[in-house]
């Protein structure tokens, strides 16, 4: 796949101009800064099970609003963990307290995107 630099659209390998900004396309995108995507993105860390970067997008103090906000996200087809304020497997995870919302690093952009505008 390629990209367009400016708008971040996505391209067939065939395709070598954007087609609305008119830019190169580019093989792959440079890599943002978390903080650039938000200022709930709280962090970073690995996943066992996916072989994933995961990023905390969001924090709630009530464990059902969160679970409300994971809905969106996955029902915009981002995968989501919920990490409940009293989970065990946060011990050395103090930047953030409250029931935290992670989803994997490919997909951060989107899920800040919809989170600052839920109905769009």
């Amino acid at each position: 796949m390629k990209y367009c630099p400016q708008c971040e659209a996505e391209y067939q390998d065939w395709v070598s101009q954007c087609a609305d900004c008119h830019k190169l396309l580019v093989g792959e995108l440079p890599k943002k800064d978390l903080q650039e995507m938000g200022s709930d993105v709280q962090g970073v860390r690995g996943c066992r099970e996916c072989d994933s970067e995961l990023v905390c997008v969001k924090v709630f103090l009530n464990e059902q609003e969160a679970d409300i906000v994971r809905g969106l996200l996955e029902s915009n087809g981002i995968s989501t963990m919920l990490v409940p304020d009293s989970d065990p497997s946060r011990e050395g995870l103090r930047f953030a307290k409250g029931n935290q919302i992670w989803v994997r690093k490919e997909d951060v952009k989107a899920a800040v995107e919809l989170l600052s505008n839920p109905a769009a």
